[in-house]
């Protein structure tokens, strides 16, 4: 964020996703917003961070595209691929690499608690000095890791149950 600022124009609006790898694998994060049809993508490292940047412009006969995301709401979704291969090998795939999924268009379950669908789980920073600007903050751990291998086992016995039904 802090080597983007200075290329930050008074006419658009910032902000920033920021992941960091508290745990012993290698990570891949997407998170797309309701706003806009790009994604962020990045690979982490154990013990690094890295941070996605949404920028909205002015457009003044949109009233609502205005705006820094203060509320999580605003995400579509956030997916955490563990372990993936490096990207000259293959790209990341749910099928193949433990990946886990939130999705911000259903509700909050109470097992969502403390993930990254959970938006008291991120640390919301504002910045005085540039009112158009915030940051998101989330710590992966190892309890997403696990909730990765839960996902994918699960997509692996409804694939298998289809496969099934399909014979």
């Amino acid at each position: 964020m802090e080597e983007t600022m200075h290329l930050e124009d008074d006419e658009c609006f910032y902000t920033y996703f920021r992941m960091q790898n508290a745990t012993k694998h290698s990570v891949v994060f997407f998170i797309t917003t309701r706003i806009s049809s790009y994604s962020g993508v990045a690979r982490i490292n154990p013990g690094e961070q890295a941070t996605w940047l949404q920028t909205m412009t002015y457009l003044p006969w949109i009233d609502d595209n205005d705006m820094v995301i203060k509320d999580l709401k605003a995400l579509a979704f956030v997916e955490l691929f563990f372990d993936p291969p490096h990207s000259s090998e293959r790209w990341v795939d749910d099928e193949l690499d433990p990946c886990a999924r939130y999705s911000f268009f259903d509700p909050m379950t109470e097992t969502q608690r403390g993930t990254p669908r959970d938006q008291s789980a991120w640390v919301l920073e504002e910045f005085p000095d540039r009112p158009n600007a915030v940051r998101w903050t989330y710590r992966i751990t190892e309890g997403e890791y696990e909730e990765a291998v839960r996902q994918t086992l699960e997509r692996w016995a409804d694939r298998d149950e289809e496969e099934k039904e399909c014979v």
